[in-house]
């Protein structure tokens, strides 16, 4: 009789034998796999929700970035090129340069491509009465629009320019004079409109009023000549103070380089902390996710081999058991001349069946466990489908470990079934 009908029978005999040996390798390949299935749809939930945390973050952190960048904007321009010879204590005590130098060189630095500054402005400031105002003491500063950057994208500008024939006056002077917007007034002979009102600041702002820089020139009799040029400093390597002298110096040599430090550094530290503020969140968000798929392994890692040994444990007793139980029954087998081989081969034979069937129906309900699970946390939720879910080398191991294990497990007892005596049985039975 071959070995496989016998092997058939003996299932159909000892059902119930069969169905707790499947049972323990069902029940153990299938915690397996229900614990590596919520752990892969973990590791691919933490992958896809990484993804968008990081773009979000990066939205955030950009917007965030620019609106920094519009708050430090309000701040003003930080950087002034002044002419090479002007008297830095003169300047500090009148509040503006006196010495002049030529408005083309606001030219020169748009032709070189200067990388360091950018919104370039230059301006004329002089102190003056106002004579139609009753001898009013004013500040006259002549602005143009900035200078364009061909090599750099357009910015918007940080000081709208006044067009010819406009004037824009600080906040005392709109209060001390009555003056408003759309009102016509009379400098130096020169006619203007009141365009704008300037905000109180607090500083001599408020006293000043700005008109065209050419008609400035014209006006006090400067033509083409600036006695400064105000520039923002670029948020990018070398562009702190002396990187920035030693560019424009490279270009200019006849100019000096004034930095607004509280200006600059307002500016410099929101960026950086906006830069550091982005880095930190994602950087936090990835140490955090890494942390609990480490945890999540590491419950694994104890877990698998406490639970194949288990199956092993019980896969062997059951076979134990079974060969007890049927000593009379073998040594029959062993009376109608069956070898010791032949034995052994139909309890391992059955082992590897035990194994196979129950690693197949252990996949099939811990796969569907471990997809349950990880619905009923989240895991599954997004883009993640049960496709993705399929491990199919950790299928693979368990179609083969599984049998291999069951017979490794029913191994030692179909040797002792293989090794018995017939006559010895015989003869207590």
């Amino acid at each position: 009789m071959k070995i496989s009908r016998l092997v058939l029978q003996e299932i159909r005999y000892r059902k119930l034998d069969f169905v707790l040996g499947v049972f323990a390798v069902l029940v153990a390949s299938g915690c397996l796999v229900a614990v590596m299935t919520l752990l892969r749809g973990h590791k691919l939930r933490v992958s896809e929700l990484m993804g968008a945390k990081e773009a979000e973050t990066l939205s955030l952190m950009r917007e965030a970035e620019d609106d920094y960048r519009k708050i430090t904007k309000k701040l003003g321009y930080n950087i002034l090129l002044l002419a090479a010879d002007q008297d830095l204590n003169a300047f500090h005590t009148q509040g503006y340069a006196t010495t002049l130098m030529p408005e083309s060189y606001v030219d020169q630095l748009v032709n070189q491509q200067i990388m360091s500054i950018r919104h370039l402005l230059p301006t004329l400031h002089e102190k003056l009465v106002w004579e139609e105002q009753g001898n009013l003491p004013v500040i006259l500063v002549g602005v143009r629009g900035e200078a364009t950057l061909a090599h750099r994208p357009p910015r918007e500008a940080m000081l709208d320019p006044v067009q010819p024939g406009e004037m824009r006056i600080g906040h005392v002077l709109h209060e001390r004079l009555g003056l408003s917007v759309g009102d016509t007034v009379t400098l130096m002979g020169h006619s203007f409109t009141v365009s704008d009102v300037q905000p109180t600041r607090g500083n001599a702002d408020d006293i000043t009023v700005w008109v065209h820089l050419s008609v400035a020139q014209e006006m006090l009799g400067r033509p083409g000549q600036v006695n400064a040029i105000m520039a923002l400093s670029c948020n990018c390597v070398g562009a702190a103070i002396e990187g920035i002298r030693k560019e424009v110096n490279g270009i200019l040599p006849e100019t000096q380089v004034i930095e607004l430090a509280s200006q600059a550094l307002v500016r410099s530290e929101a960026r950086s902390r906006v830069s550091a503020l982005n880095e930190a969140t994602v950087g936090g968000e990835a140490e955090h996710h890494a942390q609990l798929r480490a945890a999540r392994e590491a419950f694994a890692a104890w877990l698998a081999p406490l639970i194949v040994i288990g199956a092993i444990v019980w896969v062997g007793l059951l076979a134990l058991g079974n060969v007890r139980e049927r000593k009379t029954e073998i040594g029959i087998w062993r009376a109608l001349g069956f070898r010791s081989s032949q034995i052994l081969c139909i309890f391992v034979a059955k082992a590897i069946l035990i194994g196979l069937v129950g690693a197949g129906l252990g996949w099939l309900g811990g796969f569907l466990v471990g997809a349950l699970w990880g619905r009923a946390e989240g895991v599954t939720a997004g883009g993640i489908g049960l496709g993705a879910l399929v491990d199919v080398p950790l299928l693979v191991a368990v179609l083969i470990l599984s049998p291999l294990l069951a017979a490794l497990a029913s191994w030692l007892p179909a040797m002792r079934a293989a090794q018995q005596d017939p006559a010895h049985v015989l003869r207590q039975e």
